[in-house]
């Protein structure tokens, strides 16, 4: 049972560019895959990093999914305005991956313990 194996030693989960299905599995306690059933098992923090087309974003099955994970301690980075998938300028672009290694390294105790280059390393995301 890997998703086991792996959920005992992690200090920190992260999902970044969690589609609205995978945080909407996350919420309902789904584990029907190696992300889920190990975030499902494993009580280490967890960020989650949104990415998806705004129309998603805002629906009422995600507002309240994104709700539920808060309340079990999630920590949400973005999403953020910018350039979507489909072209689009609009709500639901995942969050800058250096903002999401800030985060991540707070919850871990600091910037000290992350390998050089993680932060201020640019993103291929067209911006």
């Amino acid at each position: 049972m890997e998703h086991l194996n792996l959920s005992g030693w992690a200090e920190l989960q992260l999902a970044a560019g969690a589609s609205a299905g995978l945080i909407a599995r996350l919420a309902l306690g789904l584990a029907d895959d190696a992300v889920t059933a190990t975030a499902l098992a494993c009580r280490a923090p967890f960020v989650i990093a949104p990415a998806m087309e705004t129309a998603m974003w805002e629906h009422p099955a995600t507002v309240e999914h994104v709700e539920t994970l808060r309340g079990r301690g999630a920590v949400l980075v973005g999403p953020v305005s910018g350039r979507l998938a489909s072209g689009r300028e609009a709500m639901g672009r995942m969050a800058d991956p250096a903002e999401i290694v800030r985060i991540a390294a707070e919850l871990l105790g600091g910037l000290g313990q992350l390998p050089s280059g993680l932060l201020g390393t640019p993103d291929a995301g067209g911006r």
